[in-house]
C-alpha cells in the first residue's frame, strides 16, 4: 500500500471523532413488557423489527448503513453500521442499546439480520449515536405508555 494512501487512512481515523463507552437505556415499566409491545414500540419509531423472540425476550431492529466514516477496515475507508436490540427481562425492564460494526465502505452488503463483508464489531459509540439512542429509548417509552398505558421510566 502506498504510504499517502496509509497516511490518508490515518488522518481518516482521527478526524472522523472519538468512540465512547455505550450507555444502553433502560425502562422500567409498572405493568411489564412483552417483545410484542416493543416490537410495535419500535416499529412507530422508525425502526421495524426484523426479529423477535419471545422466549428470550429479544427483539432486534435492520442493520442500516448510518453513513457514518469511522476508519478504515482491511486499508479501505469504513462506515458505521446499526441495529438496536431490545431486552425484555421477566421483571418488566426494558433495555436497548445500540450494536455497532464498522465496515469498508463498498465492501459489504446487508441482508435481514447479517451483515456480510469484512466488517468488525465496534466496542463504542459515537456522542451522535448515543444521542440518537436517547431519542430512540424516549420514543419507544412514549409509544409502550400509550400502548399499554403502563408507567414507564427511564434510567440514564
Amino acid at each position: 500500500m502506498k504510504p499517502t494512501v496509509v497516511l490518508g487512512l490515518a488522518i481518516a481515523s482521527l478526524l472522523s471523532g472519538c468512540l465512547h463507552v455505550q450507555r444502553p437505556a433502560t425502562l422500567t415499566l409498572a405493568h411489564g413488557a412483552s417483545t410484542d409491545a416493543v416490537a410495535r414500540a419500535l416499529t412507530l419509531a422508525g425502526h421495524p423489527p426484523l426479529e423477535v423472540n419471545a422466549s428470550m425476550g429479544l427483539v432486534s431492529t435492520d442493520w442500516r448503513d448510518t453513513g457514518y466514516r469511522y476508519g478504515a477496515v482491511d486499508g479501505q475507508y469504513a462506515t458505521l453500521v446499526r441495529r438496536y436490540l431490545a431486552v425484555v427481562s421477566p421483571s418488566g425492564v426494558l433495555t436497548l442499546r445500540a450494536d455497532l460494526k464498522q465496515c469498508p465502505v463498498g465492501g459489504f452488503t446487508i441482508g435481514g439480520v447479517t451483515v456480510r463483508g469484512t466488517c468488525q464489531a465496534v466496542d463504542g459509540v459515537p456522542e451522535s449515536m448515543q444521542a440518537d439512542l436517547d431519542a430512540l429509548a424516549s420514543e419507544v417509552g412514549q409509544a409502550l405508555r400509550s400502548q399499554t398505558g403502563a408507567t414507564a421510566t427511564m434510567s440514564p
